[in-house]
């Protein structure tokens, strides 16, 4: 008996609690979703989705659904070319804002259709920079097509 005159008694007193103001964010912190980081930080998976879907559906049509990068495998899987902890870093740097990083990142042209699975070039890639030329953090696509290589070399250089 003692425990339900205890819970009826919480109950009443959040019931009369006056309600109370949420504290104000700070301004820096207004510029960047409720869904980041726990360091509050945007990280790679805040700028997952937007036009992700359409992007990898165009690219795995491309070079007849082979992967653009080893033209050995069928293309089973988008590949973010800049991998899209770059445009994370973009942000967090402000240099550009969230809205236009998910964007970008997930826009037709830094979306390739990739092989996947154990071995796949979406996983040898992983966050690397996809390269012509090897060197640290960088990704030299085994027998890229020449589509690749166009979107390789397009990437600007701010980003490599």
């Amino acid at each position: 008996m003692r425990t339900v005159y205890v819970v009826v008694a919480l109950c009443c007193f959040a019931l009369l609690a006056p309600a109370q103001a949420a504290p104000a964010k700070h301004p820096a912190a207004a510029k960047t979703s409720a869904a980041t980081g726990s360091s509050g930080k945007v990280t790679s998976k805040d700028l997952r989705g937007g036009n992700f879907k359409q992007s990898r559906a165009a690219a795995l049509q491309k070079n007849n659904g082979v992967c653009e990068y080893c033209q050995n495998k069928p293309a089973t899987q988008g590949d973010h070319v800049i991998p899209v902890k770059k445009y994370a870093e973009k942000v967090n740097s402000g240099k550009i804002s969230r809205a236009g990083a998910t964007r970008k990142a997930n826009s037709e042209p830094n979306v390739i259709g990739a092989c996947g699975g154990r071995g796949g070039c979406n996983q040898q890639k992983g966050g690397k920079m996809p390269s012509m030329t090897s060197g640290k953090g960088k990704w030299v696509p085994p027998n890229p097509t020449p589509n690749a290589q166009k979107k390789i070399g397009s990437i600007p250089k701010s980003y490599r």
